[in-house]
């Protein structure tokens, strides 16, 4: 899947389950970025329950016991496909999946969500960051699609770090300032490192408080943001955004009557 599918079929499931309706509040660019940064949130109150790697699903009725295996990637990349594909076929049921990188998927499908409601081409800003000066970005994506199992393999920490101002100007990379504590990574400083990209997108509205072109390349570093935080805790947010879409789309309208 490529990133502008995911937006497509992201928004395509919000229409379904009526966020888009005549008699629905539609929500504002700042409430979706406040949507987007709640997600962040609930990934840290995941890690403080139970950490990083673990994943769940809340039991029902029909599915009393329900496995979820490990979402932890293998030394080839992504993690197990036979196991994602029975954790898919789960949710797929109206299980609810829970965990620290599902909760990072929330956050990738709501700025999917929102990309594909308003048609903002997060590809062409990835283009517009990465690319090389005086190279079309059709044609730096025909050489660099954005698919996303390939797109996942090309973060590391140092994506975690601006390389241009607020006015898309260059500026030095600091890939040295993410240091491991003496326990690991700092959970806090990698969420952050979406956090900060989803305000300046807010930051940089137009001033009917619609998103600029700056609005949409700061919300492709919140999306490259995610996918480095994956990384760097060896997880496959992937396999996690593909279980969440399917759970998705069995959730009842407005999930049982929500404003936003």
């Amino acid at each position: 899947m490529r990133l502008n599918d995911l937006c497509t079929q992201s928004y395509e499931i919000a229409v379904s389950k009526g966020w888009h309706d005549a008699d629905a509040e539609e929500a504002t660019f700042s409430d979706r970025i406040a949507l987007m940064a709640s997600e962040v949130a609930e990934a840290l109150e995941a890690y403080r329950k139970v950490g990083a790697a673990q994943c769940w699903f809340v039991a029902t009725a029909e599915v009393p016991e329900p496995v979820f295996p490990s979402l932890a990637r293998t030394e080839k990349g992504p993690s197990d496909p036979a196991s994602v594909e029975n954790t898919i076929a789960t949710a797929a049921k109206g299980v609810k999946p829970e965990g620290f990188i599902i909760e990072i998927a929330d956050v990738m499908i709501r700025i999917a969500h929102e990309a594909g409601f308003r048609k903002l081409n997060l590809e062409m800003a990835f283009a517009r960051i990465d690319g090389v000066s005086g190279v079309p970005w059709t044609s730096w994506l025909n050489e660099r699609p954005m698919e996303l199992t390939a797109f996942a393999e090309r973060c590391d920490e140092r994506c975690c770090w601006r390389d241009t101002d607020v006015n898309n100007q260059p500026v030095a990379l600091e890939p040295q300032s993410l240091k491991p504590t003496p326990i690991g990574w700092s959970v806090g400083r990698l969420l952050n490192t979406i956090t900060k990209p989803l305000m300046n997108a807010e930051d940089a509205m137009d001033p009917s408080g619609n998103p600029s072109w700056y609005s949409v390349i700061e919300l492709a570093r919140a999306v490259r943001a995610c996918y480095t935080v994956a990384k760097v805790l060896n997880l496959d947010l992937n396999a996690a955004i593909a279980i969440k879409l399917a759970y998705n789309k069995t959730r009842p309208h407005r999930h049982g009557g929500k404003k936003l």
